[in-house]
């Protein structure tokens, strides 16, 4: 694919009409013209384009390119971090996003601009750490970045950027082993790289002391300790009160939404609601960071809870937000709260249509964790709109994927959403009653990160059988 033809298709209306007015001569004005009309079709024909203007491939390919760059110019003028931010907060211009950062820091390479190549690494590798899901966290750039961030800095300043850069490398490992599912395997390791970093109190800046939480916080949360990591929270808030920094509201704002997140993991679902809607309708809402992922808490527990039309406020603003392109740009995380929305609202086949768009999105299971939830959803889908039998037997195919994933009864709680759907479709249809295993198990779905699921269970025992 074209870049140039992604960014087309994938702009913002408000930008893409700044660069309809552009006007450009001779050949470069008619592919650009030409490359304009394409992208409103949705469909990318460069053979068509290179034989109206009889161009090569290296001359196409270098014409677009050209161009590309002087969309960004005319829409960042000043290009650097403001041009690179708005692309990280896209996931759909991740290609876009790797591809301009490399060029930047070449050119900053290049003319020895030691200080602008010093912001240019820090706002980097903030921008990966923060906006990128985590398929799209290239952890071999982030460390390229550390390793220039510290080369470039005076000596002086190298020991806190060391531990600056220290905290981020050892928060991208853990999410990578998070969501590889190797946590509980590795997480000695990475406990003992957390250590390394020395006492909170020995921490005098505040800018470093919320580093240090915040990957320590981490590493409770994905070893899914979720009283410690309240205690982290609080902890963290407290002594980050007391240190002055132009950042403190915002980092403050990011540990109270940890501690909104670590109520639902812990079951406190109305405090969880509570807080997560305190911020959300507050006056933090329009600051809220890494807002796409605590929505996506925030949704899970409005269904959990039942607040149903607070999540449907979100979910149409969403939707709004994306638009026409809401295809081609919605992260996977979003799907998923319209999956689970549109099951308990009753909305079958809307749930039915973004639960095709989740599998488009992540092919041949590329992420566990997310095929793990499809699965999941696909099963209830079926089981709700009358299809019990083929639901029963995904259920059998899931159990057997995720043995051959070594997650056994014996080993996991995920077997059991399909062994209570099973257990749920007996009941009703036999009188068989829960064997005491499934009725454990059953609590534990209603709890935790497991309770939106709980919900679906007790739905779909609810519901009528043809």
């Amino acid at each position: 694919m074209n870049l140039l033809f992604d960014f087309l298709q994938h702009l913002p209306q408000p930008e893409l009409s700044k660069l309809q007015s552009l006007s450009f001569k001779g050949t470069t004005g008619g592919v650009f013209k030409a490359m304009l009309q394409q992208s409103a079709t949705g469909k990318f024909e460069r053979e068509k384009i290179q034989k109206q203007f009889a161009l090569s491939n290296s001359h196409f390919d270098k014409l677009t390119s050209e161009l590309l760059s002087k969309c960004y110019k005319a829409l960042y003028p000043e290009e650097g971090l403001p041009l690179l931010g708005f692309l990280s907060t896209r996931v759909v211009f991740n290609k876009h996003y790797y591809k301009e950062l490399a060029r930047q820091l070449r050119k900053l390479e290049q003319s020895g601009n030691k200080a602008a190549l010093i912001e240019l690494c820090k706002g980097c590798i903030n921008h990966i750490h923060f906006n990128f899901p985590i398929m799209y966290k290239d952890s071999k750039v982030m460390q390229r970045l550390g390793r220039q961030y510290i080369a470039a800095v005076p000596q002086k300043q190298k020991a806190e950027v060391k531990f600056w850069v220290q905290c981020r490398v050892i928060y991208n490992q853990t999410d990578n082993l998070f969501a590889a599912a190797q946590m509980h395997v590795q997480g000695k390791k990475v406990f003992s790289a957390i250590e390394k970093l020395g006492k909170p109190q020995n921490i005098k800046s505040h800018e470093l002391l919320f580093e240090y939480y915040w990957v320590l916080l981490y590493y409770y949360m994905a070893m899914e300790n979720f009283p410690k990591g309240i205690e982290i929270a609080q902890e963290a808030i407290a002594r980050l009160q007391k240190l002055p920094h132009e950042n403190a509201a915002l980092n403050i704002l990011r540990f109270e939404l940890k501690l909104s997140e670590l109520f639902y993991f812990s079951s406190r679902f109305e405090e969880s609601y509570t807080k997560y809607h305190s911020v959300f309708t507050g006056a933090a809402a329009n600051i809220i960071p890494e807002r796409g992922y605590h929505t996506a808490k925030y949704l899970q527990i409005c269904f959990i809870t039942g607040h149903l039309n607070d999540a449907k406020k979100i979910l149409n603003n969403l939707l709004k937000f994306y638009g026409d392109k809401l295809e081609e740009t919605i992260p996977v995380r979003e799907i998923f709260s319209f999956i689970k929305y549109y099951l308990f609202a009753g909305d079958y086949d809307n749930a039915f249509r973004f639960l095709q768009l989740g599998f488009r999105k992540n092919p041949k299971g590329k992420y566990f964790q997310y095929e793990i939830e499809l699965r999941n959803l696909q099963v209830a889908l079926f089981y709700l709109t009358g299809r019990q039998e083929m639901a029963l037997q995904m259920c059998e195919r899931n159990i057997k994927y995720l043995r051959s994933h070594g997650y056994s009864v014996k080993e996991s709680n995920y077997p059991y959403f399909y062994i209570l759907t099973r257990a749920i479709f007996e009941q009703r249809t036999s009188g068989r009653k829960f064997k005491p295993i499934e009725e454990e198990k059953m609590q534990r779905y209603l709890r935790g990160s497991f309770g939106v699921y709980g919900q679906l269970l007790l739905k779909m025992q609810a519901c009528k059988l043809p």
